[in-house]
């Protein structure tokens, strides 16, 4: 019986098919009944060896909190490297039943019988076994397994001859001459191996034959042993090179962090794979793929498979990692680049030692001639990683990676909103908040600009800029920057624009991330969006603007409330339609207390939509709050929406009406504590005497002799206009209120 992980209870009837014994049964129970009350499960097993040495003993495995033995029964090699790879070793050497190194404490359970690894698990928790506690072994068939200190060796100290031999040589699990084999790790078809007739270790590419580029006189059972005198061939005759040696490299490290410029950093091949991970400089040796250079400086090395013949379609070669401790999450960066029409597949498996292996990040097929970086999240407490490349259908399919990095903390999420800033004056269209439209160009994001201008921020990979400019993935750039940033707001280099002669630096052109910004709903749009960004899903967008809009009679003549600054709106004029929409949607904010959001809007026009204000809470669906259609007269006028404490956004919709006199605007917008008041006459918004009038969208106050304003708080009822002794001497006097409305200001008549 084997239980699933999750598994509460057991149907013990199934076990009937096994002829067990009561004894089992009791174990099962046992077993069960020291999970549920320990409340630990199978993320709690540990292993150790007992009664040997470092790397060698009886095998004993915790669970529940409790320590047992496990049975040899079916015991093979497979379940013992599971064993010493568990314990940081890289594999064993040999594994012993009947209780070599004596047996356990008889208070002791034995805790599994049957295993059955396939030899790539972490811990013996992920195979296959009878059952925790359910076997029929005593203490006197407690297995036992010596671990492999050193699977990895350095051959070093030759900078002359056969230096293409120097290098890191992991054990393959081949033997010659009763001795393993280990072959190159950056490379292929070149292996450290025992030539038994010559008692020799040979470096070359033919096991078991002494056709060498390096020797060494030792008989030693493994390669880190070696100690015999070297002889290095150098094209004419033997010579002897006692500089050169053999040294274990452990595959144990202390980072996953490689840039594979001068090594491998501990990283392996595994040889059990078709073929291996080649380390390169330069471009690789086929035309029309892999990369020319290193990433990110185009001087140092990387690791890449070459996918010409010998290789055939779905071959795979893996790059196993160090195995490091975590506490907690961490990130995994890693560049990449996958160019050629015969491109095949790019895999990254991550193992925590918790959870056993799982596919973490794939990619497949051509992705041009680009290097590109990603991010994995993964937690601990134990991380090991592996890429593994597959060849596609072809030689054009070389496949590379470099510059690896795990960083503590979860992966910091891409910025949506950027901001380009500066005082460049020939850039000044160009500054303001770009956000990702969910478009990718080169395997990078789309940000265009929330002003409306039709400019985008996008990478050009021919180039390898960042532009800005109106066509997406050409170099037809107002601004650029060299760089291969996977996201804008990890740009660094200085921008460049043409001044009407050349191209010369922006000094003090910048972008930063939007979304770091203290979050607020103020915004008076007065060339900047505030973190507002414009919703692509929409129709279109919404516009920043200064002054009247392009249509007659139709929108604001200016801004609220000075009439100097800027504003948003949405043009009804062609090629919109009517029912065609357009959303601004506000930064996430968190509001505390009750509170009311003001903003002011201005909807004129024969031919008015509809402006509709959404909330938009962190978790659930947007709801509308506030709504309003038709024509509201040619005033800038105040709506007010109240928000209890959440999280939320908000979000502003504009929609079309029937015809171009559609123009809807919105601007100064804030939030101001407690509750919004009734917006009708009940609250008694009218002074000095005014009549009060309930309107459909709140109310209106006719003032009494003496007194203007909206609320007819202003006794400043007569103005007089003076400076003219020729032209328009006639309008030269003084002028008092009536009493009417005239754009949401009073009107003077002459005296």
């Amino acid at each position: 019986l084997i239980c699933a992980r999750s598994q509460a209870e057991v149907n013990l009837s199934q076990v009937c098919q096994k002829k067990v014994s009561q004894k089992m049964l009791l174990s099962v129970i046992f077993s069960l009944a020291v999970a549920f009350v320990t409340g630990q499960g199978v993320n709690d097993v540990q292993v150790r060896l007992a009664d040997g040495g470092p790397n060698y003993g009886r095998v004993e495995v915790q669970y529940g909190g409790v320590w047992g033995t496990v049975c040899d029964d079916n015991f093979g090699k497979e379940d013992a490297d599971v064993v010493c790879r568990d314990l940081g070793f890289p594999e064993a050497t040999e594994f012993y039943h009947d209780a070599l190194y004596g047996p356990g404490d008889p208070s002791m359970p034995i805790w599994l019988d049957e295993v059955a690894c396939k030899g790539y698990e972490s811990s013996l928790k992920f195979c296959p076994h009878d059952g925790w506690g359910v076997g029929n072994c005593d203490h006197a068939e407690d297995v036992s397994v010596r671990c492999l200190e050193c699977a990895t060796v350095r051959i070093s100290g030759s900078t002359t001859h056969q230096a293409n031999y120097m290098g890191t040589y992991t054990m393959t699990g081949q033997t010659s001459g009763a001795r393993p084999v280990y072959a190159i790790n950056a490379g292929f078809h070149t292996y450290l191996h025992y030539v038994e007739g010559a008692s020799q270790w040979c470096v070359g590419p033919t096991l078991g034959q002494l056709l060498c580029g390096i020797t060494f006189d030792d008989t030693h059972h493994y390669a880190d042993e070696i100690t015999g005198t070297a002889e290095v061939f150098d094209g004419a005759q033997w010579v002897v090179s006692p500089q050169v040696q053999v040294a274990c490299e452990g595959v144990t490290g202390t980072t996953i962090d490689c840039t594979f410029d001068d090594d491998l950093c501990g990283y392996i091949a595994d040889h059990k794979t078709n073929f291996t991970w080649t380390q390169n400089r330069g471009p690789t040796p086929s035309s029309g793929t892999g990369p020319g250079w290193d990433y990110p400086t185009g001087q140092g090395g990387y690791m890449y498979i070459e996918t010409s013949s010998p290789r055939q379609p779905g071959e795979v070669a893996r790059l196993i990692s160090p195995r490091v401790g975590v506490a907690g999450p961490a990130c995994l960066r890693f560049a990449y680049h996958m160019f050629g029409t015969s491109v095949g597949q790019l895999s990254v498996y991550v193992d925590n030692r918790k959870d056993g292996w799982s596919l973490a990040w794939n990619k497949t097929g051509d992705m041009g001639s680009v290097w590109r970086e990603d991010r994995v999240d993964m937690e601990g407490p134990g991380i090991q990683v592996v890429f593994e490349g597959i060849s596609g259908n072809g030689d054009s399919g070389d496949i590379a990676i470099d510059h690896i990095q795990l960083t503590s903390g979860p992966c910091p999420t891409a910025c949506q909103t950027v901001r380009i800033s500066g005082t460049t004056p020939l850039l000044a269209d160009v500054m303001g908040t770009y956000t990702m439209t969910g478009q990718t160009f080169n395997a990078r994001p789309v940000y265009a600009s929330n002003a409306g201008n039709g400019l985008f921020l996008h990478f050009v990979a021919t180039q390898e800029i960042w532009c800005v400019g109106p066509t997406v993935g050409t170099g037809n750039c107002v601004t650029y920057t060299p760089g291969l940033n996977q996201y804008a707001e990890e740009i660094t280099e200085a921008f460049l624009y043409h001044n009407g002669v050349t191209w010369q630096e922006a000094a003090d052109v910048r972008i930063t991330c939007e979304s770091a910004k203290n979050a607020t709903f103020d915004c008076t749009f007065d060339g900047d969006l505030c973190g507002y960004t414009t919703d692509r899903t929409a129709t279109f967008t919404w516009t920043m603007n200064s002054g009247p809009t392009m249509s007659p009679d139709t929108g604001p003549t200016g801004d609220f409330p000075t009439g100097a600054g800027e504003y948003l709106y949405i043009e009804a004029s062609s090629p919109q339609q009517a029912g065609d929409t357009a959303r601004l949607v506000s930064p996430q904010v968190n509001v505390q207390s009750q509170s009311c959001l003001h903003f002011a809007y201005h909807m004129y026009g024969d031919g008015i939509g509809q402006l509709n204000v959404y909330f938009k809470p962190d978790t659930g669906v947007s709801m509308k709050m506030w709504s309003l259609s038709g024509n509201q007269l040619n005033q800038w006028q105040n709506g007010a929406v109240e928000i209890a404490p959440q999280s939320l956004q908000v979000v502003f919709e504009g929609v079309v009406g029937n015809g171009f006199r559609g123009d809807i605007a919105i601007d100064n917008i804030y939030l101001a504590d407690g509750p919004c008041g009734a917006n009708d006459c009940s609250s008694g918004p009218c002074n000095n005497g005014a009549t009060c009038t309930d309107q459909a969208t709140g109310y209106s106050c006719q003032c009494a002799l003496g007194w203007i304003g909206t609320t007819c708080d202003k006794d400043c009822v007569t103005v007089e206009i003076t400076g003219s002794l020729a032209l328009q001497i006639d309008r030269m006097t003084t002028y008092t209120a009536t009493g009417q409305m005239s754009g949401g200001r009073p009107v003077y008549g002459s005296n």
